[in-house]
């Protein structure tokens, strides 16, 4: 999307984790995040907005997960995309976009092998 502008990045060393964040006009939020695919440790999410829709795509020989939902109390939406490449995990969350724009930027995805 356009006007977004990169605003912080934050890396746990304890988890091995690292969150960008993106933001823009009104709503418009990017939160990329990266962290190990641990098998004995979780990095539990609790959404509690209302669900809309879930579906898969596949980019590059990847499975990508992408769920979109209805932030509680608005009519802002919001998209989770998530898939993992070499044991890692990786989440976008955006906000206030289209699906369209979605999966433009699922689209838009590489992966280094």
């Amino acid at each position: 999307p356009q006007n977004i502008k990169f605003q912080e990045a934050v890396f746990y060393a304890e988890t091995q984790a690292t969150y960008l964040y993106y933001g823009g006009q009104n709503d418009t939020e990017i939160t990329y995040r990266i962290r190990p695919n641990y098998r004995n440790a979780s990095a539990a999410t609790v959404i509690e907005d209302e669900k809309l829709q879930e579906y898969k795509m596949t980019v590059h020989d990847t499975e990508v997960s992408i769920t979109e939902y209805r932030i509680q109390d608005t009519d802002v939406n919001r998209w989770s995309i998530i898939w993992t490449y070499q044991e890692v995990q990786y989440m976008l969350n955006l906000t206030d976009m289209t699906q369209t724009e979605t999966e433009k930027i699922v689209e838009t995805l590489r992966f280094v092998k």
